[in-house]
């Protein structure tokens, strides 16, 4: 029995000739060494202010994925009710979209289409993408309150944090683990300047290992 060559990478096969005919240049590929032949296409797209990392997987399965990062490492025990609330409420009215939080506190949207190598319409999914671009553009503005709320007590160590010397603050950082990457990650993906970056990026992470400590009391009482 011989592979069927036109079903083995189908899909990717006609949204490579999709994209070269359309001079659509953004996205990087990978091919990966799985069974069902994934190939992985990445690029980052603009909501407002914030530039967005969108993967889409096709594959020799009946369906394709779209996969957003929404807001990095963002969910914190504060603003975990006003993030899941928002996003079950979108959950409800978008059949096909997913909003989940991560384990690693990411706030992601995930986009299941069902079409397989013979039925994909690499037109029609491209445009599947650009309806979730238009639909992030659109809920930005309420994700992203949900997201960046602080609580007084939260303010307050953001102000303490701005007020501290430079070097002190690097040094924070070392020893909370926050790197350059996650710093990056908060301008690129979450659309803070660069200096409210560093901040957040420090204050999330000291949010993170409160969060931490207090479970681990509350388990230790229990």
């Amino acid at each position: 029995m011989t592979d069927n060559k036109e079903v083995i990478r189908g899909k990717a096969m006609k949204f490579d000739t999709f994209l070269a005919m359309n001079d659509i240049t953004y996205f990087s590929r990978e091919e990966l060494d799985d069974p069902m032949h994934s190939v992985v296409y990445r690029a980052h797209m603009g909501v407002n202010n914030r530039m967005q990392p969108v993967q889409i997987f096709l594959d020799d399965s009946a369906y394709s994925m779209i996969k957003v990062l929404i807001a990095y490492q963002a969910v914190t025990q504060n603003n975990k009710p006003l993030v899941l609330d928002f996003i079950n409420g979108l959950n409800e009215q978008l059949k096909s979209f997913k909003y989940y939080v991560d384990g690693q506190q990411n706030l992601c949207l995930d986009i299941a289409v069902v079409n397989d190598a013979e039925h994909f319409d690499p037109d029609m999914f491209y445009q599947m993408v650009s309806l979730v671009m238009m639909h992030l553009k659109e809920q930005d503005a309420k994700i992203m309150e949900a997201v960046n709320y602080l609580s007084e007590t939260q303010k307050q160590m953001l102000q303490v944090l701005k007020d501290t010397p430079a070097e002190d603050v690097d040094k924070m950082m070392e020893h909370c683990a926050v790197s350059e990457a996650d710093v990056q990650q908060m301008i690129v993906v979450n659309g803070f300047a660069p200096e409210e970056a560093k901040f957040r990026a420090l204050l999330t992470r000291m949010i993170v290992v409160d969060d931490a400590n207090a479970a681990a009391e509350a388990e230790k009482e229990n």
